[in-house]
């Protein structure tokens, strides 16, 4: 398929570019219609359509990464323009974003241990895991230190998880 592309203005011109693409199609039962169309100029001869369709899989992937980096762990704006500052913020959004979904694992995991048919979708996820995260903070540095804190419930994570089970299970998914 040819495609005329605009291309960005240059000295106050804008040209117009021919370029070629091609649709590939796979089949795709969680498709509404069976299948998948995708618009690519990776080349037939190096990228079957069985591996398009996963490279735009994982590109979409990635997008909801973002999309989820940016609207649950505040990465959309920074309030400070010092390079330092927002790179600890980047990395605090990333190592909450490990944590939650190591925790998340072990959740999926006794989900299907026990057959409850229980799903967390991670954008849900990641708003619940938000609202406890301190909680989770305080019971591993209790964990790993030994040192018992007189501010929290010394059981708050087993009580929480329990209600975070039970709001993710009955919540409708």
């Amino acid at each position: 398929m040819k495609v005329s592309v605009k291309r960005r203005p240059y000295d106050e011109s804008q040209s117009i570019t021919p370029k070629r693409f091609r649709v590939v199609g796979v089949r795709d039962e969680d498709a509404d219609d069976g299948h998948r169309l995708y618009i690519t100029n990776l080349p037939s001869k190096e990228f079957s359509p069985a591996e398009v369709s996963a490279l735009y899989r994982a590109r979409w992937s990635v997008e909801l990464l973002f999309r989820e980096l940016k609207s649950r762990y505040e990465l959309g704006s920074f309030q400070t323009e010092k390079a330092h500052i927002v790179r600890i913020q980047v990395l605090a959004a990333l190592l909450t974003l490990v944590v939650s979904r190591a925790i998340l694992r072990v959740f999926v995991d006794h989900a299907d241990d026990y057959g409850d048919g229980a799903t967390f979708p991670p954008e849900r996820w990641a708003t619940t895991f938000r609202s406890v995260a301190q909680l989770v903070l305080f019971d591993i540095v209790e964990a790993y230190t030994g040192i018992h804190r007189q501010t929290y419930p010394s059981s708050s994570i087993t009580k929480r998880s329990n209600q975070i089970h039970l709001g993710l299970h009955c919540s409708g998914r």
